[in-house]
């Protein structure tokens, strides 16, 4: 609690800093979305590169990302691009958007980590999982549902998953003449 309370206190003293240079060097400082200059309130300094932006500025260029379904939020300005910790964007954010913002980053990482994560085929489940090496028999807890992840098709015990493919295109043929 300490710690937080001491970099809760350098955070300010940077904000106080960059509205010192605002008023006393005559130095102006511009948001780097709007361009407006930057008066001395209502700024964000940014946690990680020290960018400064007005705070609405960076709330709707989040809320804006979120929509669009991008997860990864890197510094505005043009010629940094660094990753805006979750702190900042949870500071900024409605706790609905910044929820959107968690399940859209959770979402990309189980799909580009595929090889360690997997969802549940359910279409909709949104169950994600890792598979122990060599099993194959999957319970979704969410669900309910039982597959085989070989064949990532519904659990066929005593049978191997092409017997399952088989019998299940003659059970579809089956079904199919029977219509007609």
């Amino acid at each position: 609690n300490e710690l937080l309370q001491l970099v809760k206190k350098f955070e300010e003293e940077d904000k106080i800093n960059i509205k010192k240079r605002m008023t006393n060097d005559n130095e102006m400082i511009n948001c780097g979305i709007c361009l407006d200059v930057l008066m001395n309130s209502d700024i964000f300094l940014m946690e990680t590169c020290e960018h400064v932006f007005h705070t609405e500025c960076l709330i709707q260029y989040f809320e804006t990302k979120v929509n669009d379904g991008e997860p990864f939020l890197v510094c505005p300005d043009a010629e940094c691009g660094k990753p805006i910790p979750s702190s900042d964007i949870k500071e900024l954010l409605t706790i609905e958007k910044y929820e959107k913002y968690l399940r859209l980053t959770f979402q990309k990482y189980v799909d580009f980590n595929a090889d360690d994560v997997s969802w549940c085929p359910t279409p909709d489940c949104q169950y994600a999982f890792t598979m122990e090496e060599n099993e194959n028999h999957f319970i979704c807890p969410k669900c309910t549902k039982e597959y085989c992840m070989d064949c990532r098709a519904e659990f066929h015990s005593g049978m191997t998953c092409k017997e399952y493919r088989i019998n299940n295109t003659v059970d579809v043929k089956e079904n199919d003449n029977l219509g007609k």
